[in-house]
């Protein structure tokens, strides 16, 4: 399937699925996927964060491989953590990591989590160095 973002002018930009996606569950069931089965790829920034049941991370090609966080009334975030090993040699390397998770307004705790470029994961309770898990 092919998945498009419509700019404000109304341009169409062709978006590629990821290795992982996000999908959101609301509190009405109502669901919001990156990449949606109507062929629209959504942007975090389109989540209303306000009626959010739970954030999920999942496999396009394998639904079954999938990380449900519960995350009502809290704030989620998501985004790629990109790092060049080897920079500017013949074995220079790009990984990207997905991280997301949640923050909770009042208390001010963040649980973060990384999906690494050979599907582990690891959860901290603040910001990592992703390097030492020899990706």
């Amino acid at each position: 399937m092919e998945y498009y973002l419509t700019k404000e002018n109304g341009e169409k930009i062709m978006a590629t699925p990821e290795r992982w996606c996000w999908g959101i569950l609301y509190k009405n069931h109502e669901e919001l996927k990156q990449f949606g089965d109507d062929g629209i790829f959504h942007q975090v920034a389109e989540i209303d964060h306000n009626r959010i049941e739970m954030f999920t991370m999942y496999k396009l090609e394998d639904m079954g491989k999938r990380i449900d966080l519960l995350v009502e009334g809290k704030q989620i975030f998501h985004f790629y953590r990109q790092t060049v090993f080897n920079a500017r040699t013949p074995e220079e390397r790009k990984v990207t990591v997905y991280v997301f998770g949640w923050k909770n307004k009042d208390t001010k705790e963040v649980v973060y989590h990384y999906i690494l470029p050979d599907d582990r994961m690891v959860i901290s309770d603040k910001d990592i160095d992703i390097t030492k898990f020899n990706l």
